[in-house]
């Protein structure tokens, strides 16, 4: 069905997915929804499906200039947007194809390591590429997500044998990050305080003691 729906060599073709488990068994009457996107656009309104390998009919030649990176975690997310940036037009099918299958063996779903720091920097690679192909909105999405990935590597960091200094390396990296990008990104203390709390933590605990304060002296008043 992908082949079918190319039109173009230089278009890819993605269709949905669907995560089941090993017992799930699936009847469905399919209804194809087929909408074409600029890359930019399907990046944008699409991200949940960009960073996986699966459910792609790629041309062989977008590998020509970039392919999975070596002996990394996290390989789709280092290239599948680079990939995906090379087609003149994506044809979306918006119905689920492909029945992805999550293994809770899988290396995603391993114990923490800090080889799980390579989405940090596909991340940090994802915000560069963005920046040089000025393209803002995606620009703003890729800082968000790298906004997440601080954050949640921070909180694996924090107790983590020898994880000090990288915790303490992408604390540095996540204030700079807030302090410039955050207004661009529509990230305040109201909406993802999380972030704030992980990067300014001893700002946070005075801000949450004066909200507080302010708190009670409203009621009593």
């Amino acid at each position: 069905i992908l082949y079918e729906n190319r039109q173009y060599e230089n278009n890819m073709v993605i269709c949905n997915y669907r995560k089941v488990g090993c017992h799930d068994i699936v009847f469905d009457t399919p209804v194809y929804n087929i909408q074409p996107y600029s890359p930019s656009a399907f990046l944008l309104q699409h991200s949940y499906v960009c960073h996986m390998p699966v459910c792609k009919l790629i041309p062989v030649t977008f590998f020509s200039c970039c392919l999975f990176p070596d002996g990394r975690l996290y390989e789709d997310v280092f290239l599948m947007y680079k990939l995906i940036y090379q087609a003149n037009n994506i044809i979306f099918i918006d119905y689920p194809l492909y029945f992805y299958f999550d293994n809770p063996d899988s290396s995603m779903n391993s114990t923490y390591s800090l080889r799980k720091l390579d989405e940090v920097q596909a991340g940090e690679e994802q915000v560069l590429f963005f920046a040089e192909k000025q393209d803002t909105p995606n620009l703003i999405q890729a800082y968000k997500r790298l906004m997440y990935y601080y954050d949640s590597h921070m909180r694996e960091l924090k107790n983590f044998t020898g994880g000090k200094p990288c915790y303490r390396n992408l604390k540095r990296k996540l204030r700079k990050l807030l302090w410039h990008k955050a207004k661009l990104c529509g990230v305040s203390l109201q909406t993802n305080s999380a972030y704030y709390e992980s990067a300014f933590p001893l700002f946070m605990r005075f801000y949450w003691k004066w909200n507080k304060l302010k708190s009670l002296f409203s009621h009593r008043q």
